[in-house]
């Protein structure tokens, strides 16, 4: 690292705040940051602060209360693949954040 003498003592600072605080600190480089979970987060943010319609969460929530994690939820239907992408990114739904999202991404009820 080029400037590893000059990030050192702050980098021991937050690993003893870390620890002082019951807090977990670890350094990552650029390629453990660049994964498919960071784009997975960037295509979410997209869908985090728009308002969710209430008849179409219900029914993506209705088909999965009864089923085993799925990817046949939408039928096609772009409006149900936009709620469930806003019901990812709320959290309210999960999915596996290590795999690129796609429309064929399983889901499941949180």
């Amino acid at each position: 690292m080029e400037k590893q003498s000059y990030y050192e003592p702050k980098f021991a600072a937050a690993t003893q705040y870390a620890h002082n605080n019951d807090w977990s600190f670890a350094t990552i480089n650029e390629q453990q940051v660049r994964t498919v979970y960071l784009e997975n987060l960037k295509l979410l943010s997209r869908y985090q602060q728009t308002n969710i319609n209430k008849e179409l969460a219900e029914t993506v929530l209705q088909k999965l209360a009864h089923a085993l994690p799925t990817t046949q939820v939408t039928g096609g239907n772009p409006k149900l693949l936009y709620t469930v992408w806003q019901l990812l990114a709320a959290q309210r739904i999960k999915c596996d954040m290590q795999a690129k999202i796609t429309m064929n991404t399983i889901i499941w009820k949180s």
